[in-house]
């Protein structure tokens, strides 16, 4: 129970991280390239710019595929 507890933990304060740090990058973008990838100023400000469930739901295959073809190259 306590590992699921820390666990928690930690995914919980890195998200918070992630989250600060994209939405100090996006705020260096214009408001029409903001405007582009589907954000406004107000929801950056109030940090409602992405879903949880689509950043979750990244695909990762190509990451490894990548990775498998170096292997096999060297």
């Amino acid at each position: 129970m306590t590992k699921n507890t820390f666990f928690d933990t930690v995914t919980a304060i890195f998200e918070k991280i992630a989250v600060a740090r994209t939405r100090q990058a996006l705020a260096f973008l214009s408001d029409k390239e903001l405007e582009d990838i589907g954000i406004t100023r107000t929801s950056l400000s109030t940090g409602d710019f992405y879903n949880y469930k689509e950043v979750t739901q990244l695909p990762t295959q190509k990451v490894v595929n990548v990775k498998t073809v170096k292997a096999k190259a060297a």
